[in-house]
């Protein structure tokens, strides 16, 4: 078979004409070996990432693989990351198709996470409290140069200063222009991440975590004498922030509903344009053609509200991407919170984004609210159901875009208030029988 390992760089690669433009690229090499002992034709690598990261070549094809102990093949695949959008995933993948001699399909996968200075930079400390959440952990706080060492070696000035200071503090502006901050208390494993804006909290709350682990992680192999034998936990204790998340669904719906309504009005013109220019064609058709009655003024009164809708269609598309990626990181967030409050494991916490899913692929016929709503109501009725009454009452939906989206932000506080009763989505309740307790909201 095909092994995969990619070695992903920790900066991007050196400054140049791409950066200045607003293109932040960044070469991963990827090595590929084949333990077989026979010789392999057309492999197939395909890289994918999630927007605004993305590549301009992402398919190599590879002509042949020689089999055994030989030196693997070193392709690069380059990513580069657009300044116009705010980044919600860091991951990315290369898969590899190939052939055997035999004739099967055989793929292999290499999962990676590419680093953080892709997407933003390391700024001077910004005080925004407008929107914040606060984690514990059971560890003392490592300090914040040796925790992002990597992204303030971008600037090595700003690093120095910071470790030269008693401040337990970074602040990372995004490419896009948001801001984002960690605060780290003295003496306690606390972090308090704060930014202008809520869906600016998402990717340096899952950068923080993913650090801590590995920080912690190689901490306690290089001392497994130590008499610290807890393994490190992160834990959020604060009110859920719903509110602050039903806006980003509210405002999110309204560009939905408020692009379909241009979409209308477009189709209407188009419409009434396409009747105005068969009319005008037949009397000019005609050996002795009839007064165009004004026909020619209300063509061109119809073209140019068929501009200023394309327009408006064009502005509305865009204003709804914008709030699909606020709510694809709102959502993101939502779900790491839920599983650090309740303590989901890997199967819960994958169900439940199976359910709240922070993917917004928009079609014109379904959009996420009432996919949302739909899956929602479902895990209400089978695997966070109280009885065994209340799973036989599950019943196929027609999706449709409702008008508003209190039914589906009030089954995401029934979720909440049910997981914080001891109920998982696996069907199973953490001591407490089913049935046994009322709905009732949880703090937001």
């Amino acid at each position: 078979c095909i092994s995969l390992r990619a070695q992903v760089p920790n900066v991007c690669d050196a400054v140049g004409e791409e950066e200045m433009n607003g293109l932040y690229p960044l070469t991963v090499r990827l090595f590929v070996s084949y333990n077989g002992s026979s010789t392999i034709e057309n492999i197939a690598l395909t890289a994918s990432c999630t927007a605004p990261l993305y590549l301009t070549t992402d398919t190599v094809t590879l002509p042949s693989l020689a089999g055994g102990n030989r030196t693997p093949t070193i392709v690069p695949f380059t990513f580069r990351a657009r300044s116009d959008e705010l980044p919600v995933d860091l991951s990315a993948s290369i898969v590899a198709t190939y052939s055997t001699a035999s004739g099967e399909s055989r793929c292999a996968r290499c999962d990676m996470a590419l680093p953080l200075c892709m997407v933003c930079r390391p700024i001077p400390t910004v005080k925004n409290p407008k929107y914040k959440v606060t984690l514990d952990t059971n560890r003392l706080p490592p300090p914040i140069p040796a925790l992002f060492e990597d992204l303030l070696s971008t600037n090595p000035q700003l690093g120095e200063s910071l470790a030269q200071s008693s401040t337990s503090a970074l602040s990372l502006q995004y490419h896009c222009g948001l801001d984002a901050t960690v605060l780290v208390s003295k003496n306690a494993g606390r972090y308090r991440i704060q930014s202008g804006a809520f869906e600016g909290l998402w990717l340096l709350c899952d950068e923080l975590l993913r650090r801590l682990r590995n920080y912690f992680g190689s901490a306690a192999q290089r001392h497994s004498q130590d008499n610290e034998s807890e393994a490190f936990n992160m834990v959020y204790a604060e009110p859920l922030p719903l509110q602050e998340y039903f806006e980003l669904i509210d405002e999110h719906l309204r560009c939905r509903i408020e692009l379909a309504d241009l979409n209308e009005q477009l189709d209407k013109r188009a419409h009434q344009f396409r009747v105005i220019e068969k009319r005008l064609l037949v009397r000019l058709k005609d050996r002795n053609p009839a007064p165009l009655q004004n026909l020619e003024l209300l063509f061109d009164g119809t073209y140019d509200q068929l501009l200023r809708l394309a327009e408006q269609v064009e502005g509305g598309q865009q204003q709804l991407k914008f709030h699909s990626v606020r709510l694809s990181s709102g959502t993101r967030l939502l779900l790491l919170l839920l599983r650090l409050r309740f303590g989901l494991d890997e199967e819960d916490s994958t169900l439940l984004e199976a359910h709240l899913s922070p993917l917004l692929d928009e079609t014109p016929d379904q959009g996420w609210e009432e996919r949302t709503t739909a899956s929602i109501t479902h895990l209400l009725r089978t695997g966070l159901a109280k009885s065994s009454k209340e799973m036989s009452q599950t019943s196929v939906q027609q999706l449709s875009r409702p008008a508003d989206a209190t039914k589906l932000k009030k089954h995401i506080t029934l979720v909440c208030d049910r997981l914080h009763k001891g109920f998982r989505p696996k069907g199973t309740a953490s001591g407490t029988p089913n049935g046994t307790k009322e709905d009732s909201p949880p703090k937001a």
